[in-house]
C-alpha cells in the first residue's frame, strides 16, 4: 500500500469518526490528512508531509472551524416533536372542543388538534403550533 493511500484511509476514518463526536476537531485532522495525501502523491519527503499536515490542520482549525461552528450554533438544534412548536399549519377538519373534533396539516403531516382557548377554528384557517402532547397538537389561530 502506498503512503498516500494510508493518508487517505486515515482521513476517511477521521471524517467518519466526526459523525459520532461533535466539535469538528476530527474533521480538521481529516482535511489535513487529505492535503498531506496530495503532497505525498507528488513525491514529497516525510518531513514535508508532516509540515503540510500540521499547517493545513492548524489553518482549518483556526480559520474554517469557527465559521462552521457559528453557522451550526445559529441553527435550531430542535428535532422531532420539539421542532413542531412554532410551525404554521392549516386546519383540515374544524377544531371544535365541545365535540372533540379537529385536525391540522403541518409540514404535510395530518395531526389531531386541540386549542387551549376552547374556541372553534374553522377548516382552512391558518394555525400555529403551541405545544405537542403525544400525537395531538395544541394550536392557536394565526391573527
Amino acid at each position: 500500500m502506498e503512503p498516500w493511500q494510508i493518508w487517505v484511509l486515515v482521513a476517511i476514518a477521521l471524517i467518519i469518526a466526526e459523525i459520532f463526536v461533535s466539535g469538528l476537531f476530527l474533521a480538521c485532522l481529516g482535511i489535513g490528512c487529505l492535503a498531506t495525501a496530495t503532497v505525498c502523491g507528488l513525491g514529497m519527503r516525510l518531513e514535508w508531509q508532516i509540515v503540510v499536515f500540521a499547517l493545513v490542520t492548524l489553518g482549518v482549525f483556526v480559520g474554517i472551524r469557527p465559521v462552521f461552528l457559528r453557522h451550526l450554533a445559529g441553527r435550531s438544534r430542535l428535532t422531532n416533536v420539539d421542532a413542531m412548536i412554532g410551525r404554521k399549519g392549516r386546519v383540515s377538519e374544524t377544531i371544535d372542543p365541545s365535540i372533540g373534533t379537529g385536525r391540522v396539516v403541518v409540514k404535510g403531516i395530518d395531526w389531531k388538534a386541540v386549542t387551549s382557548d376552547d374556541i372553534v377554528i374553522q377548516k382552512g384557517s391558518g394555525v400555529e403550533v403551541m405545544s405537542v402532547q403525544g400525537t395531538s397538537l395544541t394550536v392557536k389561530p394565526i391573527q
